[in-house]
């Protein structure tokens, strides 16, 4: 939370700096605003795409426990379409 915090600051300063820089003809402030502004946006995009990540690579525990029960009666299912079409025989 702390990098989107961080860019949306860099934003703020980044747009006051380009402010201050064309309105009075500081050509190197506006450079700088610039680049605060490119920094800031990078950061806080860094920081959204770092918890979205975070949040679908750690999935609930009963979201994998509900998967791991459709895949075993998906997978029972298939055994038993199999010994119906006499495929497999039936222990």
């Amino acid at each position: 939370m702390g990098i989107i915090i961080t860019g949306i600051l860099l934003i703020l300063a980044g747009a006051y700096g380009i402010y201050s820089g064309y309105s009075s003809d500081n050509w190197g402030m506006a450079g700088v605003g610039w680049g605060a502004l490119i920094m800031g946006t990078l950061s806080m995009l860094f920081g959204v795409g770092k918890r979205a990540s975070d949040t679908v690579s750690t999935p609930h525990r009963e979201v994998t426990d509900h998967a791991h029960a459709e895949i075993r009666a998906l997978i029972q299912a298939m055994g038993v379409v199999a010994v119906a079409d006499d495929k497999i025989l039936d222990i």
